[in-house]
């Protein structure tokens, strides 16, 4: 179930306007310039419609100069517009701001369905007291009733919207579901690896979601945009007076905050020895010690992490610590990348056009025929975030009805170099004897967008895929005269496959009259 900020909508200045989100704004207004982390608030169309003292000096301007400006006109590489569209929680980021490197939050704020706008939060110092004030915000009975004691921390009340699910009907892909669905079963430590941008994350959230405590809290750690000197207290917290600059009111870390729930430490392998010890610590014992604490507090955490890296060979290094790394390798799941997954590459676009269409209030475009080809036939460097980017850009710039390779040229020219896309041979064999081995490799079926048909905006890549794979069939069969042993061989599958696809389709599996 989703967690959202909910509320009615009321009118104000000839618009309607999220009342959640002024709710949000009045809260932060009582408490916001005694907080020492910077805060900005910004509606749907991320102009600014509140920020706090903290962050207006180091923005070097007057509050008065930063209200209702958008936000990319304020604050340096920022993304606040982007979350606004993708509706992601974006944690724990790194940005460059006024030439300092700062750890940001940035919070979309969903209202039936949709982004109404989303906040920053800039740790300026430790973890972000903000999220206590966002307690305080008025949460609807049901949504009250529906929270745990360990649940009722603010990162619930911000759980993004976007597809906690596995797309894909690959079989690499359904490898890695059934695994997921097995992890979600069990509190075992799961460590997921892949490429940068195959989405561990997002796996991670399909475990969680599946478990018996999905709702309880997730917290995402990207553990390699910590600084080594604020590691140990971002994740174990501190108590007030612990060191010069300590909030007194102390700091609860992210175990903490994940207590009854799941903690996600992603790139893990990027983490300092003297923090794997501590992390292993808290594993083996079930608790955390805040520095400056003279008692550990239990907690209940099931933990998942990720890495990009090779984990094994940086315990033979001397990088990584042996003892954690099984410690965390209890269920192993690996997520490969999209280039070998190629299959599910229709299936994701036509999710995630329909997910930015729907928040840019837009018709769902169509694409062409050669566009896919191009989608599917691209290595996907930037896996699956690269594709989601190339498609909210598509969908953002592109206003006719259909994505074309004009568009591409124009707006991702990256993705369209030039193709030559090989026809589908359509030359029929000999009738009277059986094809050699020869004349079977020497004219694959292969794929011609050409032949894709996109005839109408309703039908979606699926259809249009479907409708491919049935006419290969169909030329295969009539090709090998109703010979399914030759057809099999002929689309280079097995056959059992073919008579599966068959009983699929409804085919008798003769030749067309």
């Amino acid at each position: 179930m989703d967690h959202k900020y909910k509320g009615e909508q009321i009118p104000g200045d000839g618009t309607m306007t999220e009342s959640v989100l002024l709710e949000i704004t009045k809260h932060l207004n009582l408490f916001i310039d005694s907080l020492l982390e910077g805060v900005v608030v910004v509606d749907a169309d991320a102009n600014v419609v509140a920020i706090n003292q903290s962050y207006a000096t180091l923005l070097e301007f007057t509050r008065d100069e930063i209200l209702n400006h958008n936000v990319n006109e304020i604050i340096d590489n920022t993304r606040m517009h982007i979350v606004t569209k993708t509706g992601i929680v974006e944690r724990g980021q790194v940005q460059l701001i006024r030439g300092r490197q700062m750890i940001v939050d940035r919070i979309p704020v969903w209202h039936e369905g949709r982004v109404v706008g989303a906040i920053g939060v800039l740790a300026i110092n430790g973890l972000p007291d903000v999220y206590k004030i966002l307690e305080s915000v008025h949460i609807p009975e049901e949504e009250n009733q529906e929270r745990t004691a360990n649940s009722r921390r603010s990162f619930e009340l911000h759980r993004p919207n976007p597809v906690h699910q596995i797309v894909g009907q690959s079989p690499a892909i359904a490898v890695v579901r059934k695994l997921a669905d097995k992890a979600a079963r069990t509190n075992s430590t799961v460590l997921i690896t892949g490429e940068t941008g195959t989405g561990k994350e997002v796996l991670a959230q399909y475990i969680h979601y599946k478990s018996a405590q999905a709702n309880t809290p997730f917290i995402s750690v990207n553990t390699s945009a910590i600084p080594e000197n604020l590691i140990e207290s971002e994740l174990f917290g501190y108590e007030a007076g612990a060191f010069t600059g300590a909030l007194r009111s102390g700091k609860p870390g992210q175990f903490e905050l994940a207590d009854g729930g799941t903690i996600f430490l992603d790139e893990i392998g990027d983490m300092p020895l003297t923090a794997q010890a501590k992390i292993l610590r808290a594993l083996e014992s079930r608790q955390v010690q805040r520095i400056g604490a003279t008692q550990a507090r239990s907690i209940s955490v099931r933990v998942i992490s990720a890495t990009n890296k090779s984990l094994l060979e940086w315990v033979q290094q001397g990088k990584f610590r042996e003892d954690l790394y099984y410690r965390l390798n209890v269920i192993h799941i690996h997520l490969p990348p999209l280039r070998e997954r190629t299959g599910d590459i229709p299936l994701l676009l036509d999710l995630y056009l329909e997910h930015f269409s729907h928040l840019l209030h837009k018709t769902m475009p169509i694409v062409s025929p050669e566009v896919l080809h191009i989608f599917t036939t691209h290595t996907w460097p930037g896996n699956i975030r690269e594709l989601v980017n190339t498609v909210e850009a598509l969908v953002t710039l592109v206003d006719n009805s259909e994505i074309t390779v004009s568009d591409l040229l124009e707006y991702v020219p990256n993705l369209s170099r030039p193709l030559q896309p090989t026809p589908l041979r359509t030359e029929a064999f000999p009738a009277n004897r059986p094809f050699t081995a020869a004349e079977i490799s020497a004219t694959p079926y292969t794929f011609s967008p050409s032949i894709v048909p996109f005839a109408s905006p309703k039908t979606g890549f699926r259809q249009s895929v479907e409708q491919h794979e049935l006419e290969l069939l169909q030329r295969a069969l009539d090709d090998a005269h109703g010979n399914k042993a030759l057809a099999a061989q002929k689309l280079g599958i097995h056959r059992t496959t073919l008579y599966q696809k068959l009983k699929k389709y409804g085919l008798s599996g003769f030749p067309t009259p």
